[in-house]
């Protein structure tokens, strides 16, 4: 067995962490697009792009990267290396948001409703592959 690399650990755990961040902010984008009465409850529709884009996306991405950099020794790496996936996930996140405003300009119907989906599977997709160069470089926990 080979020894995990420790670089492609960190850069593949900062990717999964903005991919799955932005996803989710991606999802209350489009929620907040499609204006579903339900989502009156929330107040103005706004405040679902302002959630998943500032708090939300964010915070998933710190507690994906933090949780898949566990091989990385010390403590202020592993913040970081975290730190900098809620940055990719709150890039990731207001990326959602101007291609939502486009799919509304957009004069083709397919295509303004293909946008916004297409663009959460694509930070789906960058999460798994992600996920999986992380897993499969990660180091195993120390003992106690």
């Amino acid at each position: 067995m080979t020894q995990p690399n420790r670089v492609a650990l960190a850069l593949s755990s900062i990717f999964a962490g903005g991919g799955a961040g932005a996803a989710v902010a991606t999802i209350l984008v489009w929620l907040s697009w499609t204006g579903w009465p339900f989502l009156s409850v929330f107040g103005d529709p706004r405040n679902l792009v302002f959630a998943g884009n500032f708090v939300i996306g964010p915070l998933i991405g710190f507690i994906v990267g933090w949780r898949l950099l566990r091989g990385i020794g010390e403590t202020w790496r592993h913040a970081a290396l975290a730190f900098t996936a809620a940055v990719a996930a709150f890039i990731g996140s207001w990326c959602a948001f101007p291609i939502s405003m486009f799919s509304m300009m957009v004069s083709s119907p397919l295509l303004s409703q293909v946008l916004v989906p297409a663009y959460f599977v694509a930070m789906v997709v960058i999460y798994v592959v992600a996920l999986r160069i992380a897993r499969r470089n990660q180091v195993a926990a120390p003992a106690l």
